[in-house]
């Protein structure tokens, strides 16, 4: 019906599957504060500059992702636009009640 089509094939919307980045964001986060943990315990590392650098990384991970699906909802506005005009000409034959000619905008790939 209305659906934008999905190039990649991977069913999910906008062929992003953004819970991988958010798994990957997760274990970094908590590796690095175990890595701060057991640095500050043995006297090697400096736990504030691990977490911060583990705090940068996810950060930069989130924003990204984030702007990958920004990116690409934009990218198909037009076609959005497209089947906003479609669905409309389909109300107004419905309203008019040419119901055939509805029918067939309605069902339109």
């Amino acid at each position: 019906m209305f659906v934008p089509s999905d190039p990649e094939g991977t069913g999910l919307p906008f062929g992003l599957d953004y819970r991988k980045y958010a798994a990957a964001s997760i274990i970094i986060l908590i590796g690095g504060v175990i890595l701060a943990w057991v640095g500050g315990q043995l006297g090697i590392l400096d736990p504030g500059m691990v977490i911060f650098f583990t705090l940068t990384i996810v950060m930069i991970m989130v924003c990204c992702t984030s702007m990958m699906v920004i990116g690409r909802f934009a990218a198909r506005m037009p076609e959005y636009g497209e089947m906003e005009i479609r669905f409309e000409e389909g109300l107004n034959y419905y309203k008019n009640e040419e119901w055939e000619e509805a029918l067939k905008v309605f069902r339109e790939e």
